[in-house]
């Protein structure tokens, strides 16, 4: 009984690791995702957004909330 109670355990872990979220669209052409690795310093989670190439209606650009750089008033 123990030996299959640690199967069951090691399958379930194993189908958890593998389950991916999709990414999520915002706007027609421009999704969002949030991707989790786990390293041996701890785990990195990582925002991506992914849009098509540049030329055509918009682009994403960086942007500051204050329009300023903090530090150089």
């Amino acid at each position: 009984m123990p030996r299959r109670a640690v199967i069951v355990c090691l399958l379930l872990l194993v189908s958890a690791g593998t389950a991916k979220a999709a990414p999520r669209e915002l706007i027609p052409g421009l999704s969002y995702d949030r991707r989790l690795e786990f390293t041996t310093t701890g785990p990195v989670v990582a925002n991506v957004l992914t849009l098509p190439r540049p030329g055509g209606l918009w682009q994403l650009g960086p942007a500051l909330s204050t329009e300023s750089i903090l530090g150089t008033e």
